[in-house]
C-alpha cells in the first residue's frame, strides 16, 4: 500500500512538472447556477443555452479573463424565449420577441445569470427586402443600412464581441458592440456574385437598445424597428424605454456580448427565403458560420470522456491516456484527446488540454 501511495504522488509531482502552468490560472467554475430556465426561457431549449454558455466559457479565455475581472458577460440566444411570435414572417403584424437575453456575472466566484429579457430581436425586421433609393445620412435611410444602392439592412454574425455601455441613445441606455470590426452580412440581389450578399467586416455603430419607431421606408409606408441592431424588449414608443434601460443597468460598463442563432435556424431560413430570395440557405450559413462551428465543438475535440464539457477530468483522463494508464480507443477518445492533430497522445495534447481548459 505505501508503494501504491507513493507511486502516486510522484506521478502527480510529474505530471504537474510536464504542463506549462499559465500566467493565471482560471477558477474552477461550479456551473450549477449557471441555468436560464427560470429566465424566460423556453424551457424545450433551457439544455442547449445551459450548455452553450458553458461551453462558451470554457473554450474563451477572454471571457473568462472578463468574468474574473467583475464584468458581465451578455448572451444573446435568437429563438430561446418563450414569449417567441408565432407571426415571425410577418414583420407588419408583429413584432419579433424570439431571442433571450441573458447577464452572467460571478456571485461569490461562480457564474450566474442574474437578469433577462424574453421580448428581443437580433436581425433585421425584413431582412431582404432593399431600396435603389439610398441616401446616405439622409432623413429615410441611415449609412448603416443602406452603404451603397441596391442592399438591404445588415445582420450582424453570430460571434463573440466586445462591448460597452452608452448613453444617450435615443435619451436612454444602450450597449455599443464592438466600436469596429464588427461583421455583418448585406443582401444584394442584383449582384453579379453568386452568392447574393456581401460580407463586411468594418460596420460600426451596433447597439442593444429599445425598438425605434422613427425609421420609415417610404417606398413601401412601413416602419422598421430593427435595421441590424438588437432589440430588447417590446416597447417601440421612446418615451416609454424602460426595458432597456433595466437591462443595461444589470450590465458592467464593458464586457462581452455572444450572439448565437442556433434555435432559430429553421425559422430565419423562412424569413430569409421571403420573395423567393433563392441566397438564402448561403446568407444564413455565413450569419451562423461561428455558432455552427461552436455547436459542433460541443462535445467534440478536449471532451475527452464525452459528458459534453471540457475541464480538469478530461486533463486527467488525457493524462492517463497518453502515459498507457487508460484506453485511447475507447468510445471516440482518441479523436477528442488528440488536440494537436498529430495522430497520437501525447503529453503535448495533454499540455495544451490543460492551458485550453484552465489557461487564461
Amino acid at each position: 500500500m505505501k508503494k501504491k501511495w507513493i507511486a502516486l504522488v510522484l506521478c502527480f509531482g510529474l505530471m504537474m512538472t510536464i504542463l506549462p502552468p499559465p500566467a493565471e490560472a482560471a477558477a474552477v467554475y461550479d456551473y450549477s447556477l449557471l441555468n436560464c430556465r427560470s429566465w424566460g426561457a423556453n424551457l424545450a431549449y433551457a439544455d442547449y443555452m445551459n450548455k452553450a454558455m458553458r461551453y462558451y466559457i470554457e473554450n474563451n479565455s477572454s471571457l473568462r479573463s472578463s468574468l474574473n475581472s467583475g464584468n458581465t458577460l451578455v448572451f444573446a440566444f435568437e429563438g430561446g424565449s418563450a414569449k417567441a411570435s408565432p407571426k415571425y414572417n410577418d414583420p407588419k403584424k408583429a413584432i419579433r420577441t424570439a431571442a433571450l437575453l441573458l447577464v452572467v456575472k460571478l456571485v461569490n466566484g461562480q457564474p450566474k445569470v442574474v437578469f433577462s429579457n424574453d421580448e428581443s430581436n437580433t436581425f433585421p425586421d425584413m431582412p431582404t427586402e432593399y431600396s435603389n433609393n439610398c441616401v446616405a445620412g439622409g432623413t429615410y435611410f441611415s449609412t448603416f443600412w443602406c452603404f451603397q444602392n441596391g442592399y438591404g439592412p445588415g445582420t450582424m454574425k453570430d460571434g463573440m464581441y466586445s462591448y460597452s455601455k452608452y448613453y444617450p441613445y435615443k435619451e436612454h441606455y444602450a450597449l455599443k458592440i464592438a466600436s469596429s470590426g464588427t461583421h455583418s452580412v448585406y443582401i444584394n440581389p442584383k449582384s453579379s456574385s453568386s452568392t447574393g450578399y456581401v460580407d463586411r467586416s468594418d460596420v460600426t455603430g451596433l447597439y442593444v437598445h429599445y425598438r425605434l419607431t422613427g425609421v420609415v421606408d417610404t417606398s413601401a409606408n412601413q416602419r422598421r424597428y430593427s435595421m441590424g441592431c438588437v432589440n430588447v424588449g417590446q416597447t417601440v414608443d421612446s418615451s416609454q424605454g424602460k426595458d432597456v434601460d433595466t437591462f443595461v443597468s444589470y450590465c458592467s460598463s464593458n464586457g462581452y456580448f455572444v450572439l448565437d442563432r442556433q434555435l432559430y435556424l429553421d425559422e430565419m431560413t423562412e424569413i430569409y427565403s421571403n420573395n423567393g430570395y433563392k441566397h438564402a440557405k448561403d446568407i444564413l450559413n455565413c450569419i451562423t458560420a461561428w455558432s455552427s462551428s461552436c455547436a459542433k465543438g460541443m462535445g467534440s475535440l478536449g471532451d475527452v470522456d464525452g459528458n459534453g464539457y471540457i475541464n480538469l477530468a478530461d486533463v486527467s483522463l488525457l493524462y492517463r491516456m497518453s502515459s498507457g494508464q487508460a484506453s485511447a480507443s475507447a468510445a471516440g477518445r482518441f479523436q477528442r484527446g488528440d488536440m494537436n492533430k498529430d495522430g497520437s497522445i501525447t503529453l503535448k495534447d495533454v499540455a495544451e488540454l490543460f492551458n485550453r481548459c484552465c489557461g487564461e
